[in-house]
């Protein structure tokens, strides 16, 4: 496992909108990364079927989440860009609100970043979250 303390903070942006069935099982995934030093910013555009409650039920376990709820749905596009430009960390991922990621997958995308000199992107492959989990 990598140290947080000696690593960069990663910043992985959460646009959503009603993701309110599978983004309970995404968010674990997140915050249950190997690699500590990360905030995650949710920005909720404007959902219907409640994902807020679940947001904040996680917001006020883990100090690093960050969530935002928009008062009207703001389109797609602009539900990224408003994520985008809340990103503190020196890198950042994206994730959906569909995701289950690897708990070492932001680890190993660090590491290449950190330490191998010719990388200037590194991504992994989630798997998605579907009706049958």
């Amino acid at each position: 496992m990598i140290s947080a303390e000696n690593l960069a903070q990663v910043s992985i942006v959460l646009p959503i909108y009603n993701e309110g069935k599978y983004i309970r099982e995404t968010l674990e995934s997140i915050v249950n990364q190997d690699y500590r030093n990360l905030e995650v910013i949710v920005s909720d555009n404007h959902s219907s079927d409640q994902p807020s409650i679940i947001w904040e039920e996680f917001a006020q376990k883990d100090d690093r989440i960050c969530y935002h709820r928009h008062s009207n749905n703001i389109g797609v596009l602009p539900n990224h860009i408003f994520s985008i430009n809340k990103i503190l960390g020196k890198y950042f991922m994206i994730a959906s609100g569909h995701d289950k990621w690897s708990t070492n997958l932001i680890s190993e995308c660090v590491y290449l970043l950190e330490f191998c000199s010719s990388a200037s992107v590194a991504y992994g492959t989630p798997s998605w979250i579907g009706e049958d989990g």
